[in-house]
């Protein structure tokens, strides 16, 4: 847990404080195929449902969200989940298991895919072909124009060991999109006045993933039925 306010502590050194010990959950975010038994209102439209593997029965139920945030992804960012509605952002703090009710930061379109670093700095979100960048102690934005529409975004670790922001660019996730050229778009977490750089991948590339641990990025050949690593 964590202390939101400074603790008092009495002249013999004795200090009372409740701890908001964090459980094992699982959150998932956008609309089932069909209704579940354990919850079944998630068919109508996008909620979010968190799963509790805390105990000796696993419980799912979904969360109460104020209309208009009905979430479509959610990503982790350090401790706390960050849940993109539209092209709004918000919080959820893992510390008193709630969504915060003032978003983090508002885009310009529906964002598509969302990324937190492991640090829980930052936030990558894609929208059309913007990539933002997104600060999530201050909120503060940085937006840059990829060459195309982006696809999927991930977070990836440099060869010189700083952190950047990685787009997938003319995704192929179809086969009719085979024909695609799909490629990376990058930029460094962290500078404010950092450009970008594209990558070719060679061929259509139906998704992407990266580490904080290793120098590259993996990405899903769906044309190519494999799966390619870039460094």
């Amino acid at each position: 847990g964590r202390a939101e306010a400074p603790l008092t502590v009495s002249a013999d050194g004795a200090v009372t404080y409740q701890i908001p010990v964090r459980r094992p959950r699982t959150y998932a975010a956008g609309p089932t195929p069909e209704a579940t038994l354990e919850a079944p209102d998630t068919a109508s439209r996008p909620r979010l449902l968190r799963i509790d593997r805390g105990g000796a029965v696993i419980r799912t139920d979904v969360v109460t969200l104020p209309a208009g945030r009905s979430p479509s992804l959610v990503a982790a960012a350090g401790v706390d989940l960050f849940l993109a509605a539209g092209g709004m952002i918000y919080r959820l703090d893992s510390s008193i298991d709630a969504v915060l009710d003032t978003p983090l930061a508002t885009l310009t379109g529906t964002v598509i895919d969302l990324a937190g670093s492991p640090d829980g700095r930052f936030l990558v979100a894609a929208a059309g072909s913007d990539l933002t960048i997104i600060d999530t102690a201050s909120g503060n934005t940085r937006a840059i124009t990829a060459p195309g529409p982006i696809g999927a975004v991930t977070i990836a670790r440099e060869p010189d060991g700083t952190m950047s922001a990685v787009a997938l660019v003319d995704a192929a996730r179809v086969a009719s999109q085979c024909g695609a050229m799909s490629s990376l778009f990058l930029t460094e977490l962290g500078v404010a006045e950092a450009g970008g750089r594209g990558i070719p991948l060679g061929g259509g590339v139906a998704d992407i993933a990266g580490t904080s641990e290793r120098p590259f990025v993996a990405a899903a050949e769906l044309c190519g039925n494999r799966v390619t690593v870039t460094e």
